[in-house]
């Protein structure tokens, strides 16, 4: 008796498994469903269902985490990313995004130091993702540690050279940092990436503030170093030189055109970061070609009329501004 009794017992367990394993399999089934067809709400309590009966399947924690963070619930998201990355067994692409998004989510939240170990963890991981570098850069940004953030900056810039919002990132951590030939040339680039994005405006305020000597308020190394010193004299002898043109676009052209040259002779003589005099070099090349005019119409045209209706009327000096430009800064 007592070894039939075994028998049924072992039975009815095998198959209550049976049963939940197979609920399981249905509530995940149905979760994976709607998570592709990108319904992440519906998702939500699927997931949260199937992890209800097997808590350690990493892959669907983390469509889980995703969904939160797609539909807006950051701290939920939080919690769940975190317990992801907490796994011995989480797939590496899946450790990489999660540190990723985890880094976003943190900074998101004003959790600056979180966001900065995050970002350094993915790219750990995935050290030639731009974004990481891109999302790090953020970071330090953001909490004010300026120097690191253009380092991060930089590093997004030469594994995608034509990353806007990496070049807008690296344009802005060097204003604060006083470097204003930097922060210009950065702004130029950014402005031709982008002559009527939604940040062209902003960009363009800055560069007039550049070129009219203003320096950004509160920002850090004003004195600077003897590099930085220098490079900023040169743009404001150069700024100072071009005239009074009645002309917003000739004054412009005038000013920057005085400007790349000059900066591209201190930076050359002292041997300036790698990063910068490449793109000195750059400018101060095209400074000197018939393009020129053309690079200016183009990434003032959001702010000025004249300059935009040039713009739409040349058409073919764009195209082959544009090539000219592609070919050198590889973007």
């Amino acid at each position: 008796m007592d070894r039939i009794k075994q028998v049924l017992g072992l039975m009815l367990g095998l198959f209550i498994a049976f049963g939940a394993t197979a609920q399981d399999g249905n509530h995940l089934a149905e979760a994976n469903t709607l998570y592709d067809s990108r319904n992440y709400l519906a998702a939500i309590e699927k997931y949260r269902a199937a992890l209800a009966l097997d808590t350690g399947n990493v892959g669907a924690r983390y469509k889980l985490a995703f969904s939160l963070h797609t539909v807006g619930k950051s701290k939920e998201a939080i919690s769940e990313f975190e317990q992801v990355v907490k796994q011995e067994r989480t797939p590496q692409h899946l450790l990489s995004s999660s540190y990723s998004l985890l880094g976003g989510l943190y900074d998101k939240t004003g959790a600056a130091a979180k966001a900065i170990e995050s970002y350094q963890k993915a790219l750990a991981l995935d050290p030639n993702n731009h974004l990481l570098s891109y999302g790090l850069g953020l970071a330090y940004f953001r909490s004010h540690q300026y120097s690191k953030a253009e380092q991060a900056a930089i590093k997004s810039l030469q594994l995608s050279p034509g990353h806007a919002a990496s070049m807008r990132l690296y344009a802005l951590v060097t204003f604060h940092q006083n470097k204003r030939a930097p922060a210009l040339l950065a702004l130029c680039n950014f402005l031709w990436l982008e002559p009527k994005g939604a940040f062209a405006a902003e960009s363009w305020n800055n560069m007039q503030s550049i070129l009219k000597g203003g320096v950004l308020k509160g920002a850090s190394g004003v004195k600077g170093d003897s590099e930085t010193v220098a490079l900023n004299q040169a743009l404001n002898n150069a700024a100072s030189t071009a005239g009074n043109q009645a002309a917003r676009t000739k004054l412009v052209q005038e000013q920057l055109r005085g400007i790349f040259r000059a900066v591209t002779e201190v930076a050359e003589k002292r041997n300036a970061d790698p990063f910068f005099l490449s793109k000195a070099k750059t400018f101060g090349a095209l400074s000197k070609t018939d393009h020129f005019p053309t690079f200016v119409n183009y990434i003032i045209q959001h702010s000025d009329k004249t300059a935009a209706a040039w713009v739409a009327s040349h058409p073919q000096q764009v195209v082959q501004m544009n090539a000219w430009i592609k070919e050198r800064l590889g973007q």
